[in-house]
């Protein structure tokens, strides 16, 4: 939970962060900065995995390939 302080009364609260996407906490422009870090966030992730999934990809090519070599030398 976040500590908010209502500027109209200064009345102080506390919310959950699911509550970030909520109109009445969020000024128009902090719900846009809010999305579009969540967006960048996305797209490094979806590259972190991708590289992951590449680099394991090739891991399993070397570990087939020398596994091939070791049983046909015998």
């Amino acid at each position: 939970m976040i500590p908010y302080r209502c500027h109209a009364c200064s009345a102080r609260f506390y919310a959950y962060r699911a509550g970030e996407k909520s109109s009445t906490l969020r000024t128009r422009e902090e719900r846009k900065v809010i999305e579009l870090r969540r967006k960048i966030k996305w797209k490094r992730s979806k590259g972190q995995i991708l590289v992951y999934a590449v680099a394991s990809v090739l891991l399993l090519g070397v570990l087939y390939t020398m596994l091939q070599q070791t049983i046909r030398s015998e």
